[in-house]
């Protein structure tokens, strides 16, 4: 288990938050005794220390040594570090609140080291999908002009997007208002409220959406009464974003169906789109009367991988890494991805969730990001 912190990386900031968690909240004096530490329950604190416990002698020597360096920096510096820790570690706790029983039962089987790796996995995950989705927002021009700009440029373009996403929060509350059937009073009290009031009222009502749905048709296959349950006692906010995450599993959970039935409909498209751009024609096999169906599908990926990869690039919003990962993919690999593309397009999942797939596995996999099949 490698333990060195670098503070600025999402993995240096992942280990701060365990040292925080498991070095105050497990090593402090006298916390069995407390019923809850800093709003931490009893329970909890016995879990961390259970995985404390597991870690070998020298793992521990050298995370009590990291705590200690931190401990000596500038209080300025380190107060901002906890702040970050925390709020880092109150991602990965709403992470785990969001799992089903069987993913928590094997996050929790894992080694510290594992375990911690797959929170990082999940942490980046939900930072990916974030992105994808204010990338969704951004106009093409304001794509082009933050892949480019200077830090305070993009502050700047954040800004506008931000400014002009507030403007819109009145049409989205009048929308969720017609499918909830909120009264003209409530409506307007939402309304004559400051742009923090009206976000925080739309997930108040995204929350309600979903439970009004769950009311009228239950839960879906795979997502269990203890799972809803342990969502429903979480702050809206929160419980919009673990939303976020059970749609990895069950992409049309709390969407109105008409909607889902109409973004079913698009991905089938697209889907049948991309698998059509890869079927060798009549011009193919009279070009290539010799090869086997197999290598001729990889050549025929190969002729028209620039028109594919333009296409997947548009339509998932790719930023410019992102891009390149794509293209610079082997043909192989990328006749393998393009059928994931095709079945998380049919499970109605998008692109930049097929693709997040893919590249969490090569990551995983081993050396060069070449995936084990």
């Amino acid at each position: 288990m490698a333990v060195a912190i670098r503070v600025g990386t999402s993995r240096g900031l992942i280990l701060l938050a365990l040292l925080v968690i498991l070095l105050v909240t497990v090593l402090a004096p006298g916390a069995q005794a407390q019923a809850r530490i800093g709003d931490v329950p009893a329970s909890d604190v016995e879990a961390k220390r259970a995985r404390w416990e597991r870690l070998s002698d020298a793992e521990k020597a050298e995370l009590r040594e990291r705590f200690q360096r931190l401990q000596k920096l500038p209080e300025g510096e380190r107060s901002k570090l906890r702040e970050r820790a925390q709020r880092l570690a109150g991602e990965m706790a709403e992470i785990e609140a969001s799992l089903g029983e069987e993913e928590r039962a094997e996050l929790d089987a894992l080694a510290p080291g594992d375990r911690a790796k797959e929170l990082r996995r999940l942490v980046a995950e939900r930072a990916r999908n974030a992105a994808s989705r204010l990338r969704s927002r951004m106009t093409p021009e304001e794509r082009q002009s933050l892949e480019s700009a200077s830090p305070d440029e993009r502050a700047r373009i954040l800004r506008s997007i931000r400014e002009r996403d507030l403007s819109r929060l009145p049409e989205h509350v009048a929308s969720l208002g017609e499918e909830l059937g909120l009264s003209v009073q409530e409506l307007g009290r939402i309304r004559d409220g400051s742009p923090e009031e009206q976000r925080a009222a739309i997930a108040r009502l995204l929350r309600r959406r979903v439970e009004k749905q769950v009311k009228e048709q239950g839960l879906p296959d795979g997502l269990g009464e203890a799972r809803w349950e342990r969502l429903q006692k979480t702050e809206d906010e929160a419980f919009f974003r673990a939303l976020q995450s059970i749609r990895r599993r069950h992409p049309g959970f709390g969407i109105p169906r008409k909607r889902w039935e109409a973004h079913l409909r698009r991905s089938e498209s697209l889907a049948e789109r991309l698998e059509t751009m890869v079927a060798p024609d009549a011009a193919d096999r009279a070009r290539f009367p010799k090869l086997p169906e197999r290598l001729l599908a990889r050549r025929v990926v190969s002729l028209r991988r620039g028109r594919i990869e333009d296409l997947v690039i548009r339509q998932a919003k790719l930023g410019p890494e992102s891009s390149e990962r794509l293209r610079g993919l082997p043909d192989r690999d990328f006749l393998i991805l393009h059928a994931v593309m095709v079945r998380v397009l049919r499970e109605g999942g998008d692109l930049a969730t097929a693709l997040g797939r893919w590249f969490d596995r090569a990551e995983r996999s081993g050396p060069g990001g070449e995936t084990k099949r």
